[in-house]
């Protein structure tokens, strides 16, 4: 039977498990009957060789040359038919995983399909439930409390008390489906990438079994090389200690071959990668001629590697574009569109003669994923990684987050700050469906974590010093950064958070929990949410996190407080963030609960009380944040 065409359901381009197990299985069959008619060949080799030991058919100098190449045959062929035999036991249990990886995926696009069915019609009934309990409340008001008929009250409380009952079973039904639907996408997600994983040990398999045929001993050059070191790695070894091993022990010829013929190498990089501290540690023993052939033949690694001077994975990811580039026809409609993407803020930055730096391009990616950087991160005095929320992948040319980062730098550089400012796409960000779950912020915040640390790898004992370093996150990317704040192994010194969609308490127990500095007792954790921005606490509600932003909390009083609160509604001569967006665009309000602000009243926007306040406590200027600065243990919810 066929395999499924359509994906979307789950959030994937193609099928995550692709293969035909029964072919695989007919394959493995063929090897086992190889193996028996070689071992029969084998037979009559080795009773051969006994006679001409034995000297009953030949004697002499000739007969014990024979002898010694008949055994030398058997030994051959023994090698052989062993080969066979684990060829096919390789592709036997290869058949096997293959076939229960897509039972599950399949499962998981069923189960998809019919949530997110299901959501479409809880969507409706929300809808629909929100505008009859706004009727209910209003028709209820108009009612006089003097009216001599004091059943009409009672019939109009009724008819609003009921309403708000839709209402709330509206909700949780459209949670319970956003639930499900981000379940099924997280094991097709899942199944996928352990598919990944087993078909990378399944090819190791099959190398290593090529290369102890032709007798390899010494390590050779190329992709067999390479995965033999890798499969035949320490017992309890994790992935990211065998991808430094690999960097330590490879050449740089072998590791672009690696990269070359088994892209799946630059995945394991990205999402298990060497620890930061380590790689820094390695790349300082190097001479500067292995450091400049290492660039030269794999930019595709080293622009990823975390604890690498920037400079460097600046040159190495731009010459990895430049490639990109120059087979564009040959690239996905994703990788074309995240190639256009930098190839725009790299002119922009040029235009604005502002300095540019590449700092991560995944196009193999699913999306793509990368990022950029305004200012030297190797020299900066302050050096703020930025994430976006919703709809922010790095292949949308809608996102707005390149001007939101350049307009955050600018910022600072106003304030007297030495600047650079990470905008980090490098996460798969949700829709508005995903949005309501915590898959994508928890598998995001592994590799945020791990970069944020590579700041810390490569400017400790530099020449420059240990810059301010500053986390700020927009929406949902507040709810990947704390939990990657949770990750981390050294603390940063500030985490601002924008329209919070809310925090995953499955992670973050408390703001104290963060691996963040301390400004006079209480861990430098800053928030806003402007009073017109409605989606960040109704997304917060829907998805049951935890809002930081006390006063925007719902009646169940699902709220997190330990942070700094300062004002984006506008004073002190700044303008107000009128909506959830970070810039804004037309005349008026627009979108769902009006969440795109009009132009120059995004929380990004130059001008506004929110980028000042932003830029201010990502630079350690707390007390340059215009209006007052309140704990939100002291705030009061509506």
């Amino acid at each position: 039977m066929g395999r499924p065409g359509d994906w979307s359901a789950v959030g994937l381009d193609e099928d995550p498990t692709p293969g035909d197990p029964v072919a695989m299985d007919d394959l493995a069959t063929l090897y086992g009957v190889r193996e028996i008619e070689i071992r029969s060949a084998l037979q009559h080799v080795s009773s051969a060789e006994q006679s001409l030991r034995s000297g009953v058919v030949w004697l002499g100098v000739a007969a014990t040359a024979a002898g010694d190449t008949a055994s030398e045959i058997c030994t051959l062929l023994e090698r052989i038919a062993r080969n066979q035999g684990e060829i096919g036991t390789s592709l036997r249990e290869w058949a096997g995983t293959v076939e229960r990886l897509q039972g599950r995926a399949d499962r998981a696009l069923e189960q998809a399909r019919v949530a997110r069915d299901d959501l479409t019609d809880a969507h409706a009934r929300l809808d629909r439930a929100t505008i009859e309990a706004a009727d209910a409340e209003v028709a209820l008001t108009r009612v006089s409390p003097d009216d001599p008929r004091p059943w009409i009250r009672s019939q109009y409380a009724q008819d609003a008390a009921n309403a708000r009952g839709e209402l709330v079973r509206s909700q949780n039904t459209a949670s319970d489906a956003a639930s499900r639907l981000s379940a099924a996408t997280a094991d097709a997600a899942a199944a996928r990438d352990e598919y990944d994983t087993a078909a990378w040990a399944s090819a190791a398999a099959f190398t290593a079994a090529a290369d102890a045929l032709r007798g390899a001993g010494a390590v050779p050059d190329g992709l067999g090389a390479a995965l033999v070191a890798l499969a035949s790695g320490r017992e309890g070894a994790t992935t990211s200690d065998e991808l430094l091993r690999l960097l330590k022990t490879l050449t740089p010829e072998q590791l672009a071959a690696l990269a070359a013929e088994n892209p799946s190498i630059l995945q394991s990089l990205w999402d298990d990668p060497p620890a930061p501290d380590q790689v820094a540690r390695w790349w300082n023993a190097l001479d500067v001629e292995e450091q400049t052939a290492l660039v030269a033949l794999a930019p595709a690694i080293l622009g990823n590697l975390a604890g690498l001077p920037y400079g460097i994975r600046d040159r190495a990811n731009r010459a990895v574009l430049r490639a990109a580039t120059a087979s564009y026809d040959d690239l996905t409609d994703a990788q074309k569109r995240a190639v256009d993407q930098m190839n725009a803020l790299r002119r922009r930055a040029g235009i604005d003669d502002v300095p540019f730096q590449i700092t991560a391009l995944h196009l193999g990616a699913r999306p793509p994923l990368g990022a950029f950087a305004y200012g030297d991160l190797d020299s900066a005095d302050n050096v703020t990684w930025a994430a976006p929320g919703m709809d922010n992948d790095f292949d949308n040319r809608e996102s707005s987050w390149g001007r939101a980062t350049l307009n955050l730098y600018e910022e600072q550089r106003r304030l007297g700050a030495g600047a650079a400012v990470v905008g980090w796409m490098g996460y798969d960000t949700p829709d508005m469906v995903s949005v309501l779950g915590e898959g994508l912020a928890r598998a995001g915040a592994a590799r945020f974590a791990v970069e944020i640390d590579g700041t810390h790898a490569v400017r400790a004992g530099s020449a420059s010093g240990m810059p301010h370093i500053a986390v700020v996150a927009h929406s949902y990317g507040t709810t990947m950064a704390a939990d990657a704040l949770i990750l981390t192994t050294h603390p940063v010194d500030s985490f601002t958070m924008v329209g919070s969609a809310g925090i995953d308490q499955g992670w973050v127990a408390e703001l104290s929990d963060l691996n963040v500095a301390r400004v006079h007792g209480i861990p430098a954790v800053y928030t806003t949410s402007a009073t017109l921005d409605d989606l960040a606490p109704y997304g917060a509600y829907l998805a049951g996190r935890e809002n930081p932003n006390p006063t925007q909390a719902d009646v169940r009083g699902w709220d997190i407080r330990g942070a700094w609160s300062f004002s984006s509604d506008g004073q002190a001569g700044f303008g107000p963030a009128a909506g959830h967006g970070v810039i804004g665009h037309g005349d008026d309000r627009s979108g769902f609960l009006g969440a795109e602000p009009p132009e120059g009243q995004g929380y990004f926007d130059k001008g506004t009380q929110s980028l000042r306040g932003i830029a201010a406590t990502s630079t350690g200027q707390p007390e340059r944040v215009p209006g007052a600065l309140v704990p939100t243990a002291d705030q009061d919810r509506p």
